[in-house]
């Protein structure tokens, strides 16, 4: 029996940046600042060891909305991505509303949510 690859949605910028967050086939991963995120900026290592005052002082963490944008990966082999700000989600520099990616086994994507949190998207291959 073949084994089921993964999504890797790895930070590359801000306080996500060496996070990783692993999205298998049909779930769905929400990505924000609020806790309750499956991605969540309030339990990045890099926010939890801030002071208080540093935490009041980050302008761009509120650039993130509690709930920002999903990630679904379908059983059909696809991916949607949908955002939920005001502040906008970008899929290799291009404002989305609602993608459906169906190469993203070939490639990977760039996303970007708020001023300055980045991700890598990419597809892991476990036969590799």
């Amino acid at each position: 029996m073949k084994k089921e690859g993964c999504i890797l949605l790895r930070g590359l910028n801000g306080l996500m940046k060496e996070e990783q967050f692993v999205l298998e086939k049909g779930k769905v991963c929400i990505v924000g600042r609020s806790r309750e995120c499956d991605f969540s900026l309030r339990r990045s290592m890099r926010y939890l060891v801030l002071t208080q005052e540093e935490r009041r002082e980050e302008e761009n963490f509120n650039t993130v909305s509690r709930k920002h944008c999903s990630i679904a990966f379908h059983s059909d082999h696809t991916l949607e991505i949908e955002d939920f700000s005001r502040h906008g989600t970008f899929v290799n520099d291009k404002r989305i509303h609602r993608v459906l990616l169906s190469d993203f086994q070939r490639k990977p994507y760039h996303i970007k949510v708020g001023t300055l949190e980045e991700f890598l998207l990419e597809y892991q291959d476990p036969e590799k």
